[in-house]
């Protein structure tokens, strides 16, 4: 009888420790995965503050989408006066593609200085209060620029657009958010 009753102990015992060990593992499991949540979501905030830290030039300078409209910045001497640290501004920029129907190579100093500044606004305007703006004026939204020209911008299936005097359309993606401004990429309507 004393046997059985030992085996039954250390039967149970195993038992019991089968299930501890487990249980362990699966509370060790959900920690780790907690950990690793938590983790991302710190790493996600700080990519977001690093974006946010970084200026308007800084962002236009480290993308290879932009070198066109970064050279054009630097010929007007207006990346680091301009766009360094001041601010708010929102710079609505074209990509390379989109620059390639203008003959910006020819342009002189004063004309690439003007070229740029029609894209630049002299405050941070969001995409979320852009989007209202124009939805709250029927679909269309007039904006001045820093040379004191209107923007207009339209939304077309939901999208926005930067519509130009001669009716050309280019497409206004929401890009960053700067330490001095916003940025948005825009690109011909293809």
């Amino acid at each position: 009888m004393k046997k059985n009753i030992f085996f039954f102990v250390v039967f149970f015992s195993l038992l019991s420790c089968k299930k501890m060990k487990r249980h362990q593992r699966e509370i060790i499991v959900e920690e780790v995965e907690k950990e690793e949540i938590v983790a991302d979501e710190r790493q996600e905030q700080q990519n977001e503050e690093l974006q946010e830290s970084r200026s308007i030039a800084v962002l236009i300078a480290e993308n290879v989408e932009f070198t066109d409209f970064h050279f054009l910045l630097q010929k007007a001497d207006l990346a680091t006066n301009l766009l360094e640290n001041h601010g708010p501004y929102t710079v609505f920029i074209p990509t390379n593609s989109s620059l390639e129907s203008f003959e910006v190579d020819d342009f002189d100093e004063k004309e690439t200085a003007k070229f740029s500044k029609f894209f630049i606004l002299n405050r941070g305007v969001s995409y979320e209060d852009l989007k209202r703006k124009i939805e709250n004026n029927e679909g269309e939204f007039f904006i001045e620029n820093i040379l004191g020209s209107k923007l207009q911008f339209i939304i077309k299936d939901n999208v926005i657009f930067l519509k130009s005097s001669n009716g050309y359309l280019l497409k206004v993606d929401k890009y960053a958010e700067c330490s001095n401004g916003y940025l948005y990429k825009i690109e011909a309507n293809n």
